[in-house]
Order: structure tokens, then C-alpha cells, then sequence
């Protein structure tokens, strides 16, 4: 019996149903993948909440001063002094972790969050954790080795102050001391502010015209929002 072989356009033919049918599929995979990386990212902020709410109980209502290079902000009535400038970073530089890791880093640092992942949002392809995290900071927590050369590191999360929160020398027992996070909730305003943004999910252009589509926000209450649509309200 004589055997059938394809011919070259039959081959052509099915070829080009396969990328016909992958291109109909990748954007479907895609999104399906981003809108897990987004899940995780709003898992993310959720346990940011609970940390920073178990630190509250355990240092009598204070939550960790942001890691600030600019000394505090002189009380008064405007959005800065209340709350004071959004700030990514993780670190100062120095040596010390004790002295050093602020922030939204003193949660790891004091063991309320374990995984130095949570620092970064899976759709981030600006900060990463091997960038941002492993060159400074070994073993832990509290880490074995620590060494920030500088100022400069960051999360994908932005974290907002409270007025008197910037940190500037003493003791470094007063980074948990300082920052009553009852501060939130007196403002007369209150319902406008976060504790914590997702910068990969409002984007730095959002952010400074006060506009943004998809914001993942955890609130100082502890809930994590995701608005579409909105003005935001960061203070900006």
C-alpha cells in the first residue's frame, strides 16, 4: 500500500492554523496571568494589614516610622505635615539592621511578615527582590548580615507617613514609638488616606495628577480597596 505524505502546503496550511489559534489565545493567557499577579498583590496588602495591626498591639497603638531621609515634618494643617511625603524605600544606609530597616522593612525585621517577597508586587519588573533585597540584606529575620550602601532601594509598595513619623537621630527604639496610627483615624479627612499603594498598580503618572484607573490601596482600618475608575485620594 502506497503511504500519503503531507505536501508542503498542507504543512503551510496547518502552520498557519497554529498561529492563527496562538495569537487568538496568548492575550486571554496573558491577562488570566496578570490578573493573578494582581491577586497576589491584593494578598500582599492584606497581610501588610494584619502585620501592621499586630505591631500596633504589641507597641501601644505605633506602627513603624518610614524609612525618611528628610528628618521629620513640623506639625501643621497641610496633607505633608499630617501624613507626610509617600516613600517606597526600604532602608537608610548604614550597617545596622536595627537601625536601618524602617518601615514597612521593621515588619520583617520584627517578625510580623517573614517572606521578603511581600515587598514586591509579582507585576513589578522595575523593583525586584534580587535587586532591592538580596544584595543588602542576608539570613534573617533579623538578618545575619545587613549592609544598605545607600538610600536607594525600594518595594513596589508605597507607604504613607504620619505626622511626626519622619525620624531623624535619637534612639533607634523611637522608630516604634512615635507613630500612633490612631493618627489615621482623627483626621477629619480620614476616609481619603492609605497606609499603603501599590505603585505598579496606580503608576507614578496617576499618582502625581491625582488620577488613577486601578489602584490597590490598603486602608488604615486595615481592608484593602481595588478602585477603578476614581479620582485618588493620596493627597496629592
Amino acid at each position: 500500500m502506497r503511504r500519503r505524505f503531507f505536501t508542503l502546503i498542507e504543512l503551510l496550511v496547518v502552520i498557519a492554523i497554529i498561529a492563527i489559534l496562538a495569537s487568538m489565545l496568548l492575550p486571554a493567557l496573558n491577562k488570566a496571568r496578570e490578573r493573578a499577579k494582581a491577586t497576589r498583590c491584593i494578598s500582599n496588602l492584606k497581610q501588610f494589614g494584619a502585620a501592621y495591626a499586630m505591631f500596633a498591639n504589641d507597641k501601644k497603638g505605633c506602627i513603624p516610622n518610614i524609612a525618611a531621609i528628610n528628618g521629620r515634618y513640623a506639625p501643621g494643617d497641610t496633607w505633608q505635615s499630617q501624613f507626610g511625603w509617600p516613600n517606597a524605600r526600604l532602608f537608610v544606609s548604614g550597617t545596622s539592621a536595627d537601625w536601618c530597616m524602617q518601615g514597612m522593612s521593621r515588619l520583617w525585621y520584627r517578625k510580623y511578615i517573614t517572606d521578603a517577597n511581600m515587598f514586591f508586587c509579582p507585576s513589578d519588573m522595575t523593583y525586584t527582590k534580587k535587586d532591592q533585597w538580596d544584595d543588602v540584606v542576608q539570613g534573617g529575620p533579623p538578618p545575619s548580615s545587613f549592609n544598605a550602601s545607600s538610600t536607594n532601594y525600594y518595594g513596589s509598595y508605597v507607604q504613607r507617613g504620619i505626622k511626626d513619623v519622619w525620624f531623624l537621630g535619637g534612639n533607634p527604639t523611637q522608630q516604634e514609638s512615635e507613630s500612633k496610627l490612631s493618627r489615621f483615624f482623627n483626621s477629619p479627612n480620614k476616609g481619603d488616606y492609605v497606609l499603603q499603594a501599590c505603585t505598579r498598580h496606580i503608576g507614578v503618572s496617576s499618582m502625581l495628577n491625582g488620577i488613577a484607573y486601578k489602584m490597590h490601596l490598603l486602608r488604615p482600618a486595615g481592608n484593602v480597596a481595588v478602585e477603578r475608575h476614581v479620582r485618588s485620594y493620596l493627597g496629592y
